[in-house]
């Protein structure tokens, strides 16, 4: 799985299937980067009447994207993510001592990204959609994962046909970890020393 498909698969949930008119669309991203600097200014969203108020759109054009307030706040940071995972790198040699120092290089450029827009994050992750946010990234760090030839081969190793199952268990982990980590504001060395340490030992392989 791409790190842009998983991206974009994140965002699909919150499009509609049926094809809009330019005019919709640009509301919609209205919206969201309003959503987005309203987020970055104040953990607690802004109301309805407000947004609508700042993007220029009206009420009716919000409800018929999004529905609700936790709705707009999740597709606001899978839209501020997109952005994020197209610097992470595109893919690792299956060299078992090199895998984990790509794994490394993904953590520092993802929690980096994470941690410059903390406040942003937090508020999603601690609000109402916090649920459907972790989920979204526990999939994208699931297919990540199973990505990498090397580490595959591992999960496989040890999980059989369970291998993207442990994936996803074992992604969840990582999450659920790096959540309490942004919460209390640790270094990005930290956070990914952690994680990479706990991938390593719960695949069999030594840290880089």
């Amino acid at each position: 799985m791409s790190v842009l498909y998983a991206a974009r698969r994140a965002l699909s949930h919150h499009v509609e299937e049926t094809p809009i008119d330019p005019r919709a669309q640009k509301s919609r991203e209205s919206l969201i980067r309003v959503m987005v600097s309203a987020l970055d200014e104040n953990p607690q969203p802004p109301s309805v009447s407000e947004l609508v108020r700042r993007a220029g759109a009206s009420r009716p054009t919000f409800y018929q994207h999004f529905g609700d307030i936790p709705t707009l706040m999740h597709a606001a940071a899978m839209a501020r993510l997109e952005g994020a995972f197209t610097v992470l790198p595109q893919q690792a040699s299956d060299n078992p001592e090199n895998w984990t120092r790509f794994a490394a290089e993904s953590f520092t450029a993802l929690f980096t990204h994470l941690s410059e827009n903390r406040a942003f994050y937090l508020a999603v992750l601690d609000g109402p959609s916090g649920r459907a946010a972790e989920s979204e990234l526990t999939r994208f760090l699931a297919g990540r994962m199973l990505g990498i030839g090397t580490l595959r081969d591992a999960l496989t190793r040890l999980t059989g046909p369970r291998a993207a199952r442990y994936a996803e268990f074992l992604s969840a982990g990582l999450i659920s970890q790096a959540t309490k980590d942004l919460r209390d504001d640790l270094p990005v060395s930290a956070m990914v020393e952690t994680t990479t340490d706990f991938l390593a030992a719960a695949t069999g392989h030594k840290a880089a």
